[in-house]
């Protein structure tokens, strides 16, 4: 049974239950706080290779981005990148989520199949060892 420990977070009452033994040894709030400290660093990536790949795409020349005034998204700086921006990451969204089916239907198809193998082993076995 998973232990349970009550965090309280700047005293508002609100309680973040961390089940600490879990199966993969998974600490949900470490998890929850390295969120802060790796998306900053790959966002900026993924997103600028989004734009790029949506340019490409499209047959647009690249824009200086850092000229785009991110905090006023109806600037016309930013509606001029959108269209790329907005393909690029339709394009990798489609990509990533067809090789995550496509590998997580193949390791399901292999553990079944090794559980349907294992099986039988063991059913070969029993019948070898008590004959009729």
């Amino acid at each position: 049974m998973a232990r349970q420990s009550n965090i309280h977070f700047a005293g508002n009452g609100y309680r973040f239950v961390l089940f600490n033994d879990t199966a993969p040894r998974a600490n949900v709030l470490l998890s929850f706080m390295l969120i802060f400290i790796t998306n900053p660093i790959t966002m900026p990536v993924i997103y600028l290779g989004a734009y790029l790949l949506g340019c490409a795409l499209l047959g647009t020349p690249v824009v200086d981005v850092t000229a785009v005034n991110w905090l006023y998204p109806l600037g016309a700086e930013f509606l001029g990148i959108l269209p790329a921006f907005v393909l690029g990451c339709a394009v990798i969204g489609v990509a990533a989520a067809f090789v995550g089916y496509v590998m997580a239907d193949g390791l399901w198809r292999l553990r079944i199949s090794q559980r349907i193998t294992e099986r039988a082993r063991k059913r070969l076995a029993r019948k070898r060892s008590h004959p009729r």
